[in-house]
């Protein structure tokens, strides 16, 4: 049997285990038998004209390969780290970075493998290495797939000074082709016992054992990245109580096919974790997470969880999400990219502040979920911590204005002060729930307030801040344009001043255009960049500042034809 047999290997951006190598009946040639992580990318099972010559996990996995063709074969994790920082790009091992390294001699030559023939030694400190590891600028790292940075750490400015690799705090080894630990855990220990933060992302390793091995003989690692390696859920079976936990605070596994179960096992290893990141896995059910009597139960092995990332996993029913509301020091939730269509608050099971649910989340990520009704929006407004949240690209906010989106969370959500990554200022949150109550008495001109109350939670703790709203005022009995328009004079420049204004223009608008619309408009028209103030004067020359008031109408401001407009430069005000 050949030696490389069930050898991993990367093909045109594919990758595969080899499962045969020798002829194939009724042709002349050697070939290579494959099974594709692909369950799609194959042809057949491993057999061939009624012959087997291999067997696949699933009925098309697998395909015959010409042996010529350029396969990147796996190497193991003592090679990549070795070729990546011990070889510069001249093919010469920096010997000096081995210095009171076990088993030093072995390393050296297999420093001098990589290299290839005529290396040669270098133990100048400062030696160029190869060109993936040459540039010196510092790279943004990312936990998951939604495109926000959670770690800077420059992976490739670490490898500066290759004198000094026994310190090094960052590996990055992503993309190496890494299909195992390869030597001892003593060896690496001695290389590397400063690391902290390793990237082995987009790596052959098919195997969780693996990734524990790598973890286990670096003592001082905090943070593992091994997204998009197709672990699966089978090769998490080992027994965990037979292996050391691991001080891990981070883990991002996401795109590796690990189903809930088995990310429960894990965190069984890691009692320190704090941050978990498991998107893009096809997890549609958590199971049962609160019945502590169970061995795989949620509350018992996340106790020290704060930031956990689920997204684009196809989760539709919040009753699966619902029960995360018990870990206890669950701080930011990640759920964009899923099928969520309903959302509601969990009972509370007991009055102990202790019980309550998701008492201590502070920042949810919601984005891109099925959400159609502002009923389920109203119920972000029971938990008890939230005031950050990410909410876009929801059926209940299509069709609206990115401006009117936000107006009407921020009405409906009492505590939150960061909203799309953006802050709610006091003076904004005081302006939109002004029109927000502007808004119910147009809808219910009646002002009932059961009536109201129940389609709008929030409506008498609005009127206790601010005061009824104002009746809807009498429209014009025509319904013409030209009834509904008011001509107001624009000037350019500050009311206070006693020079001239640098321009005076006539302009006819509809009175229930916003204040933020118009002036935007008018910062358009009159080219002037950056924030403008706006200034009122009315037929009696009384003038004054209409601040804090974005999403009221001119006619709320009480703008009437006839009537000036100063707009001036913010910093001139």
């Amino acid at each position: 049997m050949s030696s490389r047999i069930n050898r991993r290997f990367e093909y045109q951006g594919a990758r595969g285990t080899l499962r045969y190598e020798g002829p194939v009946a009724g042709t002349p040639d050697l070939w290579l038998g494959v099974e594709w992580d692909d369950p799609t990318r194959g042809r057949h099972d491993g057999s061939k004209g009624g012959v087997r010559y291999f067997t696949t996990a699933t009925p098309v996995a697998g395909s015959f390969l010409r042996p010529h063709l350029p396969l990147r074969w796996g190497q193991t994790f003592l090679e990549a780290l070795v070729q990546k920082y011990l070889v510069t790009a001249r093919g010469q091992v920096v010997d000096r970075a081995l210095e009171g390294v076990a088993k030093r001699e072995e390393l050296v030559a297999l420093a001098h493998r990589l290299a290839g023939p005529g290396s040669s030694l270098n133990d100048n400190s400062n030696s160029t290495p190869n060109p993936e590891a040459a540039s010196s600028a510092a790279e943004p790292q990312f936990l998951g797939d939604s495109g926000v940075a959670v770690q800077t750490c420059g992976w490739d400015r670490a490898q500066g000074r290759f004198s000094q690799l026994h310190t090094l705090r960052t590996i990055g080894l992503a993309n190496q082709a890494i299909d195992g630990l390869g030597g001892d855990a003593e060896t690496i220990t001695s290389l590397c016992p400063a690391a902290e933060e390793l990237d082995l992302s987009r790596n052959l390793l098919r195997d969780w054992a693996d990734l524990w091995n790598i973890a286990q003989a670096l003592p001082s690692l905090r943070l593992l990245r091994a997204n998009d390696n197709n672990i699966g859920p089978e090769t998490v079976a080992f027994d965990t109580d037979q292996h050391k936990s691991l001080d891990l605070g981070t883990v991002a596994l996401n795109h590796t096919q690990l189903h809930w179960p088995q990310i429960i096992s894990i965190a069984r290893q890691c009692p320190q974790l704090q941050t978990l990141s498991v998107g893009f896995n096809g997890i549609t059910r958590l199971g049962s997470v609160l019945d502590t009597s169970i061995p795989g139960c949620l509350s018992n092995h996340l106790q020290a969880l704060r930031h956990l990332s689920l997204e684009g996993n196809g989760l539709s029913a919040w009753s699966e999400i619902a029960p995360l509301g018990q870990l206890p020091n669950l701080t930011s939730l990640d759920l964009q990219n899923n099928e969520l269509a309903d959302l509601f608050y969990p009972t509370e099971s007991s009055s102990e502040s202790s019980k309550v649910p998701f008492r201590t989340l502070v920042s949810l990520n919601i984005n891109g979920n099925r959400l159609a009704s502002w009923a389920a929006v109203d119920q972000l407004d029971k938990f008890p911590q939230l005031s950050a949240l990410r909410f876009r690209d929801n059926p209940v906010v299509e069709g609206i204005s990115v401006d009117r989106a936000r107006l009407f969370l921020v009405g409906h959500l009492a505590k939150i002060t960061m909203l799309n990554g953006s802050e709610v200022k006091k003076r904004e949150r005081t302006d939109i729930e002004l029109y927000y109550l502007k808004l119910i008495a147009e809808e219910f001109p009646a002002l009932d307030a059961d009536v109201i109350s129940a389609n709008h939670p929030r409506y008498r703790d609005l009127v206790a801040l601010h005061g009824l709203p104002n009746a809807t005022k009498q429209q014009p009995s025509s319904d013409t344009l030209a009834s509904r328009v008011i001509e107001l004079t624009i000037q350019t420049g500050s009311p206070k001043s006693t020079s001239q204004p640098m321009v005076t223009l006539t302009k006819r608008v509809i009175p229930t255009i916003t204040i933020r619309d118009f002036r935007t408009k008018c910062g358009q028209l009159l080219q002037m960049p950056g924030q403008v103030e706006i200034y009122h004067e009315n037929a009696d020359s009384e003038v004054t500042r209409v601040v804090g008031r974005n999403f009221q109408t001119l006619e709320d401001c009480g703008f009437q034809s006839g009537d000036t407009m100063w707009i001036a430069m913010a910093e001139s005000c």
